[in-house]
């Protein structure tokens, strides 16, 4: 089963779904963008940024912070590239 990205299994998806692995363990996509939505506003409205370094370390650090509630993997950097037809981020590593 492809996603809409095209990638046929994605390691970050529970098998046969294009449901992210969270800790949660919720398997319905809206149902886990509902909670995500939830989590991470009440991360963001608490969230008081340095920006005196500002690289892929602080972008990774960003992500950790407002999705660690729901993904093991927060903050880490893709290994599959989801790019749409045109590419505006590279995939790193």
């Amino acid at each position: 089963m492809q996603d809409k990205y095209g990638v046929a299994h994605d390691p970050a998806c529970y098998p046969n779904s294009t449901v992210l692995i969270n800790k949660l363990n919720i398997r319905d996509a809206e149902e886990l963008a509902e909670i995500e939505k939830a989590l991470t506003e009440s991360r963001a409205a608490l969230f008081e940024p340095d920006f005196s370094v500002f690289d892929l370390s602080a972008l990774c650090g960003i992500h950790h912070y407002l999705f660690q509630d729901i993904y093991p993997w927060a903050g880490t950097l893709r290994t599959v590239d989801i790019s749409k037809s045109s590419q505006h981020c590279r995939l790193f590593g």
